[in-house]
C-alpha cells in the first residue's frame, strides 16, 4: 500500500512538469518586457521599486512617473529646463522724460498781469513711471533701487520705488523747489504758455537677464531738466534760439515734438480765451481731470484804466468726485546711446533703439497724497467780453491744477449777494457751499455776487465768514437765490 502512494504521488509531479512545458515562452517574455523598470510581482500585477522613476507619455508630451508602495504613480508633465544665458548690465540714455505739465493760469491783457499758481513745498509735482512695457517679452520687469534725488541746476526731483508696482518709480518735485508759474499778457487762458519740465538725456541703469529685466536711474552726475513752451512746440519758429540750441544738444528734434505735445491735451487746441469757440474743453477726459468743485469770477474792471480785481486763495486736490479712477499716457523715446551691451542675448531682449516711458495713477478722493498750490488771479484788461467764471481742475497723472473756462450761457444753480449791513457790497469773500456733504467753493466778484454752477441737491448751508444760510431741500434742477449778510 505505501509503495502505491509513493507511485502517485511520482505521477502527479510527472504530469505538473508537462503542463508547464506547455507555456508559450515567447508570450512570457513579452508580458514581462511590456512594463519598463518593473517585474511581476503577486498575482502577475506589475510592482517596482519605490523611488524608481520610469518614463511615459502624457498628451504627447514626454513625461515621469515615480514608484510609490510597490506601484507608479500618475504620469506628470517634464517641467521645461529654465533658460540659460549671460547677465549683462550697462546704461542707455533716452532723449528725455517729461517730469511734469504746469499749466497757464488766466492772464491781463497788456502784461500787467497779477496772475501765478506757485507750487512749493506742499506739492510733489510729477507722476508715476513705469519702462516694462519697453520688454515685453522678458517675462518680469522690477525696479532695482529704492530711490535717489535728480538734482538740475535750479530745480531736482526724488524718485522712490512704488509700493505698489515693482516696476514702477514714483518721480516727483523735491520740497526744496519751487515752481511759479506767472499769468500771462493777454487776456484769458492761453494754452500756448503751458509748460512741459523736461528731464533731458536721463540715464537708466539696466540688468538683462533671459527671462527678466531691472532698471533704475542713473543719478551720478547733475540732470538738465528744462521748461519748454507749448506754443513753442507747436511753432518750433517761435522757439527763443538758446531753448532750441539745448533741446538739438542732446538729441531732441523738431521730430520728437508731437510725440512731447501729448503730454498736454490742451496744446493742440491754444490760443486766448475768447478766441476759440469753448467746445475745445468738451474732450477734457473726467478720469484724469477731476473737478475740486471751485470756481472764481474772471471779470473785467469797471473803466479803462481801473484794475482788475485779485484773488489770492489755495488751491487743494481734495475733490468733489468720490469714485476711485485709473489712467495712463505713454510717451515712446529714442535711445540716444547704450553702454555695456556688447554680449550677444536673445532677440527679445535686445535693447532696441526705442523706449518707451508710461505715466498713470490710480486715484480716489480718500487715499491720495495732500496736494496744494498758492494761487494769486488777476482779472482781464477792460473791454475783455469772454467767459467770466473759471472752474479748477486737478491733473491726477502730473499733479497740477487746470484752469478751465466756464462756458457761456450756463446757467448758475445757486446764485446771490454777499453784502456788509446790508448795504455795501463785498467783493473778493469766499463763499463754501455744503449740499449733500459735498463742498463747493467760490468767491464773490466786485459786485458781491457769487455763482455755483455744479448740480447741486438735497439739504444745502452757505458759508460766508461766520455766517452760516441754511436752504431747503433743493433739486438739481431748481435755481435758487441766497443773499447773504456778512458781519
Amino acid at each position: 500500500m505505501h509503495k502505491k502512494l509513493i507511485r502517485f504521488a511520482l505521477l502527479i509531479a510527472v504530469c505538473s512538469l508537462v503542463a508547464g512545458a506547455g507555456v508559450n515562452p515567447p508570450r512570457r517574455a513579452r508580458a514581462i518586457g511590456s512594463t519598463p523598470n518593473s517585474t511581476l510581482g503577486v498575482m502577475g500585477y506589475p510592482s517596482c521599486k519605490d523611488g524608481t522613476i520610469g518614463s511615459c507619455t502624457i498628451n504627447g508630451k514626454p513625461g515621469t512617473r515615480q514608484c510609490i508602495n510597490g506601484r507608479f504613480g500618475p504620469c506628470t508633465e517634464k517641467e521645461p529646463k529654465p533658460p540659460t544665458g549671460p547677465t549683462v548690465s550697462g546704461t542707455v540714455q533716452a532723449k528725455y522724460y517729461i517730469l511734469s505739465v504746469i499749466y497757464a493760469p488766466p492772464g491781463t491783457k497788456g502784461g500787467n498781469s497779477s496772475s501765478s499758481v506757485k507750487y512749493g513745498r506742499a506739492s510733489t509735482t510729477g507722476t508715476t513711471v513705469s519702462s516694462s512695457s519697453s520688454f515685453k517679452d522678458s517675462g518680469s520687469v522690477s525696479v532695482s533701487a529704492d530711490g535717489g534725488i535728480v538734482k538740475g541746476s535750479e530745480v531736482s526731483y526724488e524718485y522712490s520705488r512704488n509700493t505698489k508696482e515693482s516696476d514702477s518709480l514714483d518721480i516727483k518735485k523735491s520740497a526744496s523747489t519751487e515752481i511759479n508759474k506767472p499769468g500771462p499778457s493777454v487776456d484769458g487762458i492761453d494754452h500756448d504758455r503751458d509748460e512741459i519740465w523736461l528731464w533731458l538725456n536721463p540715464t537708466l541703469k539696466l540688468t538683462l537677464r533671459p527671462t527678466s529685466v531691472s532698471w533704475t536711474v542713473d543719478n551720478s552726475r547733475d540732470a538738465v531738466i528744462k521748461p519748454v513752451f507749448a506754443g513753442d512746440l507747436r511753432n518750433p519758429s517761435r522757439m527763443a534760439p538758446g531753448v532750441a540750441e539745448t533741446l538739438r544738444n542732446h538729441g531732441i528734434t523738431t521730430q520728437d515734438f508731437p510725440e512731447i505735445l501729448k503730454a498736454d491735451p490742451f496744446a493742440t487746441r491754444s490760443g486766448p480765451l475768447g478766441d476759440l469757440p469753448q467746445q475745445r474743453f468738451t474732450f477734457l477726459d473726467r478720469r484724469r481731470f477731476k473737478s475740486l468743485g471751485l470756481t472764481f469770477p474772471y471779470q473785467p474792471p469797471f473803466a479803462p484804466g481801473d484794475k482788475p480785481t485779485t484773488l489770492t486763495f489755495k488751491l487743494e486736490n481734495s475733490t468733489t468726485e468720490s469714485s476711485a479712477s485709473s489712467v495712463e499716457t505713454a510717451h515712446t523715446v529714442g535711445l540716444k546711446a547704450s553702454v555695456g551691451f556688447d554680449v550677444p542675448l536673445k532677440p527679445k531682449l535686445k535693447v532696441e533703439g526705442k523706449l518707451t516711458w508710461t505715466n498713470s495713477t490710480t486715484n480716489s478722493t480718500s487715499a491720495d497724497a495732500k496736494e496744494s498750490a498758492s494761487v494769486t488771479i488777476g482779472g482781464p484788461s477792460f473791454g475783455y467780453t469772454g467767459p467770466t467764471d473759471i472752474r479748477v481742475y486737478y491733473d491726477v497723472l502730473y499733479k497740477t491744477f487746470l484752469f478751465v473756462p466756464i462756458e457761456s450761457g450756463l446757467q448758475p444753480s445757486l446764485q446771490g449777494v454777499v453784502t456788509r449791513n446790508s448795504k455795501r457790497a463785498v467783493g473778493g469773500k469766499e463763499v463754501v457751499v455744503v449740499a449733500n456733504g459735498v463742498k463747493y467753493r467760490t468767491f464773490t466778484n466786485a459786485k458781491g455776487e457769487y455763482r455755483i454752477f455744479d448740480k447741486i441737491s438735497g439739504p444745502v448751508q452757505v458759508h460766508v465768514g461766520g455766517v452760516t444760510k441754511r436752504l431747503p431741500l433743493l433739486t438739481p434742477l431748481l435755481r435758487t437765490k441766497a443773499d447773504i449778510v456778512a458781519p
